[in-house]
């Protein structure tokens, strides 16, 4: 069970970083007038929101794989 808490805690502190980045990038692009910064910007936020995604998954993935 040890290796499953360290697994699920590494993924939260990626969820974390995540979550940072979309707050980050959202925040920078309701701030920007520069077209291809605000692009930059929706792909950043895009691959956070997926990488959570991803991450919350192997987090369920990996509690269901202990049952």
């Amino acid at each position: 069970m040890g290796d499953l808490s360290n697994r699920i805690g590494r993924l939260d502190s990626e969820a974390e970083y995540a979550a940072r980045t979309f707050d980050h990038a959202n925040s920078r692009f309701e701030n920007t007038r520069d077209e291809q910064e605000e692009r930059e910007l929706l792909r950043t936020v895009a691959l956070a929101l997926n990488a959570l995604g991803n991450i919350r998954l192997a987090q369920a993935m990996l509690l269901n794989s202990n049952d």
